[in-house]
């Protein structure tokens, strides 16, 4: 099968990667959209991250996205360890 063969089959439902966001939380009407999209994308990413027990690879395809993908919104976001690691060497 073609990878996106085998993703349609492996991906699950876009409920499971709901975002944990504590509605009391004086989150929404305070934080500029693009603040909140960013927590919400941080969410996602890492709940896929966690359902792939940390295989990055395998967390784009639940999520429907190329790894190269993943690899651009995790360092947009700052999740990206390795370049904070490198950060960090200096």
């Amino acid at each position: 099968e073609s990878a996106p063969q085998v993703a349609a089959h492996t991906s699950l439902p876009a409920a499971q990667f709901a975002p944990q966001i504590d509605d009391s939380a004086p989150l929404r009407g305070t934080m500029a959209l693009p603040a909140y999209l960013d927590v919400v994308e941080k969410s996602v990413l890492l709940d896929a991250i966690a359902q792939s027990n940390g295989n990055r690879t395998k967390a784009a395809r639940l999520l429907g996205i190329t790894f190269r993908s993943m690899r651009y919104r995790l360092e947009r976001l700052d999740l990206d360890d390795d370049a904070n690691a490198d950060a960090n060497a200096d």
